[in-house]
């Protein structure tokens, strides 16, 4: 990829337009940091988001403006208006996608897991993510949200691993959503100890793991929370619950719920076999919720010393972490918050700027 002088950086801003899941938050929270750097630190290069028409972001953003272009949507209004209108920029795609012909592009492609874990989706998209994927290796600089991730995306697309750009999920945002406490009270969890899962029922989510360990647990009157857009009626086709007591599915949760049952809960498991960089728990350590999480290595990357660790196929060690949570609950290691300080958007905000700035030859 040739340098080359410019004036201005362009954001792809169509991942605003979608739910907000965990490459969304991602895009937003990454936008929000750079617009505040921005601000304190005014740059000779200007940034704008680009939008699809039809999108209003709810975002307020002071240094970095929003410019709606095109009359197409989708994939569609990527490869070709996105393309046009950003021709003479350098442009950049928080969230796995972007113009396969943009000659100066650095795209945020978040983990492998369309390559590892192809069952997961629908056959057309697994097959437009992983064209998309080799077609941006060959012409973008990848980036991605952790070391692991740089060597699956090193693997998977053939691209040296120092090539890829680490830009992390930051974490400072994770406690300040209010939590609403009338959950806890509307599923009976009030005085009674509990421990938490969220997740789906796909199966690098490993959820199964999960209640295997419970039924090891035998009679308790404790209770297991499995949050996230499953109920038991769906789970049950997936996992064998005959005869386990004491667990329940709320179904999807708003962010406030979620923080309540972080707040309440003894312990959270986090027991899935892949992840890009897993989010969730440096969020319920952020609400003051131990973690039990899978050994994988990018949860050992991001947790080090801050959770306590059982081998994803190891009903048993879960079982036991469980056991200790539930006669110890909240009690988390000494090492736990200082995870935090280690991630936030602010110095991944800076990360990205500066390959910006460098690809734009400043």
């Amino acid at each position: 990829m040739t340098r080359m002088v410019v004036s201005q950086i362009s954001i792809n801003g169509r991942f605003l337009g979608r739910p907000i899941s965990g490459v969304e938050r991602y895009g937003r929270e990454l936008l929000r940091a750079w617009d505040a750097l921005l601000v304190s630190q005014p740059s000779k290069v200007s940034v704008r988001v680009l939008l699809p028409r039809g999108i209003e972001p709810d975002l307020s953003l002071s240094a970095i403006s929003f410019e709606t272009i095109g009359r197409l949507g989708g994939h569609a209004w990527e490869q070709s208006e996105l393309l046009f209108a950003a021709r003479r920029d350098v442009l950049v795609g928080l969230a796995n996608s972007g113009p396969l012909l943009h000659p100066h592009h650095l795209v945020v492609i978040h983990d492998a897991a369309v390559f590892r874990y192809p069952e997961n989706y629908g056959f057309q998209y697994r097959l437009l993510h992983r064209c998309i994927s080799r077609g941006l290796a060959r012409r973008a600089r990848l980036g991605t949200v952790s070391r692991f991730s740089s060597e699956e995306l090193a693997e998977t697309l053939g691209v040296a691993r120092e090539d890829v750009l680490i830009v992390p999920n930051g974490s400072d945002h994770l406690g300040q959503v209010q939590p609403d406490e009338t959950t806890i009270d509307r599923l009976g969890l009030r005085g009674s100890p509990f421990l938490l899962a969220v997740g789906s029922a796909s199966r690098n989510k490993n959820l199964g793991l999960v209640m295997s360990a419970w039924r090891k647990l035998g009679a308790t009157t404790a209770r297991l929370v499995v949050a996230g857009p499953v109920n038991d009626r769906v789970f049950s086709q997936a996992f064998d619950l005959q005869g386990l007591e004491g667990v329940l599915f709320p179904g999807r949760v708003t962010d406030a719920e979620l923080a309540a049952l972080y707040r309440n809960a003894a312990a959270f498991v986090f027991p899935s076999r892949y992840e890009g960089f897993g989010i969730p728990p440096l969020e319920a350590i952020a609400h003051g919720c131990p973690v039990l999480a899978s050994a994988i290595p990018p949860l050992c990357e991001v947790l080090g010393d801050g959770a306590h660790f059982f081998g994803p196929d190891d009903p048993d060690s879960l079982a036991a972490l469980m056991s200790q949570a539930l006669a110890n609950p909240r009690e988390m290691p000494l090492a736990a918050r200082g995870r935090l300080d280690l991630f936030t958007w602010l110095a991944s905000a800076a990360i990205m700027h500066g390959a910006t700035l460098h690809m734009a030859g400043i």
